[in-house]
């Protein structure tokens, strides 16, 4: 008996695991659930760091804890004051004013680092629109405050405004004002800002951990499903060959979608294995009412490379509009051909004459993007979609040689899939 082994290496290391790729959606699946490890983090820190948690009440607990920070921050330089004043307007004034600065502040900059993050040509402009709003608001709230209180602040930047009240765009920009406020000001939105930035590496870290504790955990239902089909080829070999040849196809595709296709490019040969075998299973599926023409290359002179799944994506949709979708005779006709490390592939697809147009362009829209972001200007993709058939060309021109490490990092989105 010629046994057939399914095997799959368990690591118990890994250094770094593409989790976007579908080969690793297992990973993935039931995270809502499964998101908290049992570690011993505090819980505080356990609420923070986990995004299922993190929400409603905790999340505005959060905010007002972090508001409590700053005024008890604030609040220790402004000891003297309310000891020399008493808690008094006068007092109590200059010191909101300096809590709702720092929490403005706080917030802006969170904002600004969230959403454009190290982009200098979005950073740049975002900084000067913070100093800007924050000179605004200094300005306006150290006159207004002076002007029922006759009190400036603590650290003495209030006063500077108040001696130039008449003078708003003369102080915007000039060095004594950018000192003033530095100075305090800005010096305390600081230390809001360092424990965000704590709290975020540390949510990245936990989650980080978390997707390698479920990307291996994982594995034990792949592994198991492999020796399952290992059982059943041996038992089906003798007696029933074709079931033993289906289950080797079945297994052939599964260990290519989750151990062969976690890089930018895989072999052109492997990536056609992988239509025969899922168009094998599909001529099991669909009988006799298939009319299949198909033409593979059998041997490739060249070590070419293929994006993955970005063929089978028209292959999948022939089959599922074409075929699906009728109990009547149904038309398959796939082609793959070389010239010059130029790929051609031809799907077309009879239609079901109560169907109406299959074209759905947000999808067809959706496969010219990856395209177009894995081949940019080496790829034509044509359509042809009448009342009676469903045609698709695509021309691709490939490169023997791997993409650089900066493109193989882009060409591992997943697929995007689309109905025609």
């Amino acid at each position: 008996m010629n046994m057939l082994f399914f095997s799959m290496n368990l690591s118990p290391g890994i250094s770094t695991i593409n989790y976007r790729h579908p080969a690793n959606v297992f990973a993935l699946a039931g995270q809502e659930s499964n998101l908290c490890l049992k570690t011993n983090q505090p819980m505080l820190l356990s609420l923070l760091t986990n995004e299922i948690r993190y929400r409603g009440y905790i999340r505005l607990l959060f905010h007002a804890l972090m508001l409590a920070g700053i005024g008890t921050l604030v609040g220790i330089f402004y000891l003297s004051w309310f000891g020399q004043g008493g808690f008094t307007i006068g007092t109590w004034a200059p010191y909101l004013r300096e809590v709702a600065g720092v929490a403005m502040q706080y917030y802006m900059l969170v904002w600004l680092f969230r959403n454009v993050g190290t982009r200098l040509i979005f950073l740049l402009p975002g900084l000067l629109a913070y100093y800007w709003l924050t000179y605004t608001y200094y300005f306006v709230t150290a006159i207004q405050v002076y002007h029922y209180t006759n009190v400036d602040d603590f650290s003495g930047a209030a006063y500077h405004f108040i001696q130039h009240k008449d003078q708003y765009w003369q102080t915007l920009f000039s060095f004594n004002t950018l000192m003033r406020l530095v100075r305090f000001p800005m010096l305390m939105t600081l230390f809001p800002l360092l424990l965000w930035a704590g709290v975020e590496a540390y949510r990245r870290q936990i989650l980080h951990t978390q997707l390698e504790y479920n990307y291996l955990k994982s594995q034990v239902n792949p592994h198991f499903l492999f020796n399952v089909l290992n059982s059943i080829y041996a038992l089906t070999e003798e007696e029933n060959p074709r079931a033993a040849q289906i289950v080797q196809q079945l297994s052939g595709m599964m260990r290519y979608t989750l151990y062969e296709t976690s890089e930018a490019l895989v072999p052109l040969t492997r990536e056609l294995d992988f239509i025969r075998d899922y168009v094998a299973l599909e001529k099991l599926r669909t009988g006799k009412r298939l009319s299949l023409t198909i033409e593979l290359l059998d041997t490739i002179d060249k070590p070419l490379q293929i994006a993955p799944f970005i063929l089978i994506t028209f292959v999948e949709n022939a089959f599922k509009h074409g075929v699906e979708n009728t109990t009547k005779k149904a038309l398959v006709t796939i082609s793959v051909q070389l010239q010059n490390e130029r790929l051609h592939l031809h799907v077309s697809n009879s239609k079901p004459q109560t169907q109406k147009s299959t074209t759905n362009g947000l999808g067809l829209a959706n496969v010219r993007k990856r395209l177009t972001m894995l081949y940019p200007g080496r790829y034509s993709l044509q359509v042809n979609d009448t009342d009676s058939a469903y045609s698709v060309d695509l021309y691709i021109q490939l490169r023997s040689l791997s993409l650089p490490t900066s493109s193989k990092a882009t060409a591992t989105e997943n697929p995007l899939l689309f109905n025609k």
